[in-house]
């Protein structure tokens, strides 16, 4: 694009450039700006992009988007940095011939993502956005990074009611999968029904294609549309349904019926609800045209990444780090996996975002922790509610300091709180002291 044509779609005021001038590419972080990238402006919360203009036209940018006046810079004038940079993700997709596929949902959505992308790069060249960077600034990096793929894919998070369709209209998928309805931002939108109409905003940007839905969700499988054809998975799935599962250690088999046939698949990962992840991804990859024997390998090889249930073993420790997020329900399920005969060791933090709700299921919470043969320590302001029941710490390094008092050899132990907690600072800890890679 040259700034002439950047310039008519986003309505701006070209100033000190050459209306000819090439662009190659848009970047609204100062420090990933390359030469003559164009930089946007953006204020957030706690940084103005017009503090760091200086920086970006140093590190070789043909212009800047601005919302002031600025002499002897180059740049081009809009009442609205953040409305420029929605206008340039929309244009630069309309642009784009491939298939578009989103995923949200409460838990489990970034998981599903990285499986899926897995999958497809069997037959395809994906770009995705880079773990969850799945707000309107991860979407629009995302896109303005698009070349010559074949699929764009890309993880949609919410905090309120509209984000989801707002994204889903700059995006336009003919493909979206939404993985669960669970209390996650239950404090902003109060219940569940709310959430799930905030995740079904997903189809706002669809025209035609098909929404994959986990139809073990009681708030999903009540789904019914028009114009969009619903594909239903799950262990009560209509048209993708796992008949059978087992965990192995670190490993779930599992066998799903389809076209007639009884296929078997092996997880990396152990539990249930990997398999219900799973179970979008075969359906949307057989949907794209995967073979068989393809998905099956792919989901074998995959494994989890840096702090979402991410397991270390050394010697007779096991770690499993999932210090990156939380919520009740995936908590719960994390510690269904767990092997009730061994030692436990369980380091939980406050669960985020859950508003009014806290109190009451950070109460539930405590039931969840109370499992055989296990040592529980609860951390955070919103823990405290049980440090009658189990030993509390209000933050990580009053966490650390109690580890070096006790013996952590021969114990499973699970690291999970939402990633403000900053339980990934235990996590690097144990890892340090056994020498865990």
């Amino acid at each position: 694009m040259t700034i002439l044509e950047v310039s008519k779609i986003i309505n701006g005021k070209v100033n000190n450039c050459s209306l000819k001038r090439k662009i190659r590419n848009i970047k609204f972080d100062s420090k990933k700006v390359k030469k003559n990238d164009l930089f946007i402006c953006i204020k957030g919360k706690n940084k103005d992009g017009h503090d760091y203009i200086k920086e970006a036209i140093k590190n070789g940018a043909v212009a800047v988007i601005t919302s002031r006046k600025l002499d002897n810079i180059p740049n081009i004038e809009v009442k609205d940095t953040l409305s420029a940079l929605k206008q340039l993700a929309f244009y630069k997709r309309n642009k784009f011939l491939g298939t578009v596929i989103a995923v949200t949902g409460s838990v489990g959505k970034t998981t599903t993502k990285e499986m899926l992308s897995n999958v497809l790069k069997t037959k395809y060249n994906v770009i995705s956005n880079e773990g969850s960077k799945n707000n309107i600034y991860g979407l629009s990096e995302t896109i303005f990074k698009l070349k010559k793929e074949d699929i764009l894919l890309v993880e949609f998070g919410m905090n309120h009611t509209g984000e989801i369709e707002e994204l889903s209209k700059i995006c336009r998928p003919s493909i979206s999968i939404i993985t669960n309805i669970g209390s996650s931002h239950i404090g902003n939108l109060k219940n569940k029904r709310k959430i799930y109409k905030a995740k079904i905003e997903i189809i706002k940007g669809m025209n035609k294609g098909k929404l994959i839905v986990n139809n073990d969700d009681k708030y999903l499988r009540k789904t019914k549309l028009k114009n969009i054809k619903l594909i239903k998975v799950g262990f009560s799935g209509k048209d993708i349904k796992c008949n059978d599962y087992k965990i192995l250690n670190d490993k779930t088999e599992f066998t799903v019926k389809i076209n007639n046939k009884l296929e078997n698949f092996t997880l990396n990962l152990p539990g249930k609800h990997f398999v219900n992840n799973a179970l979008l991804v075969i359906a949307t990859s057989l949907n794209m045209g995967i073979d068989i024997t393809d998905i099956k390998s792919s989901l074998k090889k995959f494994v989890s990444y840096d702090r979402r249930y991410k397991i270390y073993r050394k010697n007779n420790i096991i770690l499993i780090d999932d210090s990156y997020n939380s919520s009740y329900e995936s908590l719960k399920a994390n510690l269904k996996t767990l092997n009730d005969k061994s030692d436990k060791l369980l380091i939980v933090g406050d669960i985020l975002e859950l508003g009014k709700k806290s109190k009451k299921i950070h109460k539930k919470v405590g039931k969840l922790l109370d499992i055989p043969n296990s040592t529980t320590i609860v951390v955070g302001q919103n823990m405290s509610i049980l440090k009658n029941k189990y030993k509390h710490f209000f933050n990580s390094e009053d966490v650390i300091k109690y580890l070096k008092t006790i013996d952590l050899k021969n114990k499973t132990i699970l690291v999970k709180g939402s990633n403000k907690i900053g339980l990934d600072k235990v996590s690097d800890y144990i890892r340090c002291q056994f020498d865990i890679k």
